[in-house]
């Protein structure tokens, strides 16, 4: 069994009632059960409290809490599998799983550079420029830290890649630009976009590498904190 078929298992409305099912009749003291239960505690998972009480009490706040316990069991098992998976694994198999892991997994950090070819894969996507956007900002905004290669490819779509790395690359705590284009092809807004840059995770930064460029030896100011 492959891990989406498992996944799909889970996800399943029918497959899990007859899990629980099968998980009553085995028994407290079964294998099955126990395994389940080291699975759940390596997890984190949150133990609810008892249903039936509840429910007949406080109806909204069950339904309330089931939602919350839910969303916080996708993302515990999301976190789990990042660390066997890389990040363009994670969107291609966990984002299409369900409503709630998609946000688990566009919601997760690492502690991690950008690949350093998603730009021009950004820029090559046959997919439609509004559905391209918007994948490219939620998976660049997973990375704390941006590893930027300014290529000529770069230059000549450099209004669209400006914009996306602006949307998405917020709070990092590293920054490094490449110059791998004559410094003299450069845009004329090159140094009020690397300012925004750094100004959208001034709070955070504490590793910055720029290319050595004449005008950030005076003009060009910036605080770290």
């Amino acid at each position: 069994m492959k891990l989406e078929d498992a996944l799909g298992c889970l996800e399943n409305e029918e497959i899990r009632e007859q899990l629980i099912s099968k998980l009553k009749t085995a028994g407290e003291d079964s294998k099955p059960f126990q395994g389940l239960k080291e699975v759940l505690v390596s997890l984190d998972v949150p133990i609810p409290s008892n249903k039936d009480d509840e429910v007949k009490s406080h109806p909204q706040n069950f339904n309330k809490k089931q939602t919350t316990s839910k969303n916080k069991f996708s993302k515990n098992i999301v976190n789990h599998m990042f660390g066997f998976t890389t990040t363009q694994e994670s969107f291609d198999q966990f984002c299409n799983v369900s409503k709630n892991w998609r946000n688990a997994v566009e919601t997760k950090r690492v502690d991690m550079p950008n690949p350093t070819n998603i730009f021009e894969s950004f820029l090559l996507s046959k997919m439609c420029k509004q559905d391209r956007f918007s994948f490219f900002v939620k998976f660049l905004r997973v990375f704390t830290k941006l590893e930027f290669f300014v290529t000529n490819l770069i230059l000549q779509n450099w209004e669209d890649v400006k914009s996306l790395i602006l949307k998405s690359m917020e709070n990092l705590e590293c920054v490094k630009i490449h110059l791998a284009c004559n410094p003299q092809t450069l845009p004329p807004d090159f140094r009020l976009f690397i300012f925004k840059l750094l100004q959208n995770s001034n709070l955070n930064l504490t590793q910055i590498h720029l290319p050595k460029l004449s005008f950030f030896s005076h003009k060009f100011k910036f605080s770290l904190c």
